[in-house]
């Protein structure tokens, strides 16, 4: 199938939620020890959580003393997976709305905002990482996990063309799913999204404001090297 980003998140939540709940998924073995190393501390703070997906880290910020935590998403099935989880007692609020319009969130502004490779779905990297900067209280941090961008360099312009990496290469990706092909669905789902470069990220977060203080590529476990050398 194809559709807009959200049409197509809504037909691979079920698929991403599965992949990436895996204790040994990149998502629990590499990001989030990434992103826990970064985080400031979070005990009654703000926190606001761009392409929150099914909820994962909106609930985790949550669970390390924020006060209150808005996630925002495109697709209405991530949210609903997301509320299916809620734990008992939480008061995350969840908005559907796409990273360009932050400014419909309402007042108050927020000590921390996160996003979690979703921004290789924004086509204006520089409108969406201005908008978060809007958002966020003085001195506010911001905390991107994104999908490095040697690797969505070689997301193929069409379906069926090659992985190869074709850095410079500005044109829209559109491709299957590597989860989903391996999910046995009936229908393979084509997603599109960008490629940004590293200087498309260092470039937009500077011009929105923000100043970079640490960068961090996380690698695998150790315990990787034996039982996963793949």
């Amino acid at each position: 199938m194809n559709g807009t980003t959200a049409e197509v998140w809504d037909a691979m939540a079920s698929d991403y939620e599965e992949f990436t709940a895996d204790p040994s998924s990149y998502s629990e073995a590499m990001e989030w020890p990434g992103i826990l190393s970064l985080l400031p501390p979070l005990r009654g703070s703000r926190v606001l959580d761009v392409g929150c997906g099914t909820g994962r880290f909106s609930y985790r910020f949550e669970g390390l003393g924020a006060a209150e935590v808005v996630g925002t998403d495109v697709s209405a099935e991530m949210l609903r997976l997301a509320e299916e989880k809620r734990p008992p007692g939480s008061r995350v609020r969840f908005e559907r709305l796409p990273a360009e319009a932050l400014g419909n969130l309402g007042d108050g502004a927020f000590d921390l905002a996160y996003s979690s490779t979703a921004s290789h779905y924004f086509p204006d990297l520089g409108a969406a990482f201005l908008g978060i900067a809007d958002r966020l209280v003085p001195g506010g941090f911001f905390v991107l996990s994104c999908m490095h961008p040697l690797y969505t360099a070689s997301y193929p312009a069409e379906p069926d063309g090659p992985w190869d990496t074709r850095y410079l290469d500005d044109r829209l990706r559109r491709y299957f799913q590597p989860w989903t092909l391996r999910s046995g669905r009936g229908e393979k789902v084509v997603c599109e999204s960008f490629h940004h470069t590293l200087s498309d990220y260092v470039n937009s977060l500077s011009r929105s404001g923000l100043s970079i203080q640490e960068a961090r590529e996380p690698g695998p476990p150790a315990s990787w090297a034996a039982d996963r050398p793949d």
